[in-house]
């Protein structure tokens, strides 16, 4: 559900930025995820 929401305001276009470094679109979600114990995302 929190990804959702990101990704909405991500691709809204009265939102400048969004910095979460759990989107892909962040410059740092590959050092992030390799990073991250738990990895529930299905994408990856």
């Amino acid at each position: 559900m929190l990804r959702k929401l990101l990704e909405f305001l991500a691709s809204h276009p009265q939102v400048k930025k969004v910095n979460y470094a759990g989107l892909r679109s962040h410059a740092g979600h590959a050092i992030h995820y390799s990073q991250t114990a738990t990895r529930r995302d299905p994408d990856h």
